[in-house]
């Protein structure tokens, strides 16, 4: 009976690592995208979110603007146009968090002045719970 329980625990750990392994393999719901115009991005959130989403713009120097989308002008998710031509520097992140997920991607321009995203970061803050029993 012992080794019956502690091969079904040891299954269910395996389970559940393997679970949590796909999870973060999977393409995040966040992504940059570039706009029409010359100097402008878009930046996709495909996530329902019942708490504030905020988007960072950082580059080597630190953090150059915020902004925070409030979770009543948004659904089923969001698209925001961002202005990025006053960015000097070559390459900059750009970090979406909410309380749940936190996902950073680095942009690079090109030889034609585009950026171009690179995913670099992922994480899901899912919250632990334990049960005694």
């Amino acid at each position: 009976m012992k080794k019956k329980i502690i091969l079904l625990a040891g299954f269910v750990i395996a389970l559940t690592a393997s679970a949590a392994v796909y999870a973060q393999s999977v393409d995040p719901a966040v992504k940059i995208l570039p706009a029409a115009e010359q100097g402008t991005l878009k930046v996709v959130y495909a996530r329902q979110a019942a708490q504030t989403v905020t988007v960072k713009f950082i580059d080597e120097n630190g953090l150059l603007k915020t902004d925070r989308i409030k979770p009543g002008s948004f659904n089923q998710g969001f698209l925001k146009k961002y202005d990025v031509s006053r960015i000097k520097s070559g390459k900059f992140w750009i970090e979406v968090s909410a309380d749940d997920l936190i996902v950073r991607y680095r942009l690079v321009q090109d030889q034609n002045g585009r950026y171009v995203p690179y995913l670099e970061q992922t994480i899901y803050n899912h919250p632990l719970v334990a049960t005694i029993n």
